[in-house]
């Protein structure tokens, strides 16, 4: 997970870029920090209107706290998904769907954008050069 290598950015700026690329990484990982609050949300919601959406490891007839859903929603978003809490109700799997598919697709835009920087710059750098 590149963007959240925290203070070492450096290794994908090209030289004069450093700034562009810097702010473009933070924005990057406050959005992906946005959008498991959001999500962990949704699940606090989902858990309010169908009790026992969630079942974890430790007290499984509980409800999950704020923490075990935030945990849950970081864990979904990034793909490692260690199963500690498992959605168990129809509305709570299709969240956890929804955060699954757009944590694939965050990091593949995230992924895509770094590489069309880099080739950008390289080019910018080349043209410049010539």
């Amino acid at each position: 997970l590149l963007f959240l290598c925290n203070g070492k950015p450096d290794l994908l700026h090209a030289p004069g870029r450093r700034g562009k690329h810097r702010r473009v990484i933070r924005g990057w990982r406050h959005v992906f920090t946005l959008l498991a609050w959001g999500f962990a949300h949704l699940y606090t919601v989902c858990q309010a209107l169908v009790p026992g959406s969630f079942v974890g490891a430790v007290d499984p007839a509980g409800d999950r706290s704020w923490m075990e859903l935030l945990f849950l929603s970081f864990t979904t978003l990034s793909g490692v998904g260690l199963g500690d809490i498992l959605p168990l109700k129809p509305m709570a799997r299709a969240l956890v769907m929804l955060e699954q598919l757009a944590g694939v697709l965050f990091i593949a835009l995230v992924v895509s954008r770094l590489i069309g920087m880099t080739f950008g710059a390289r080019r910018h750098k080349e043209q410049a050069h010539d």
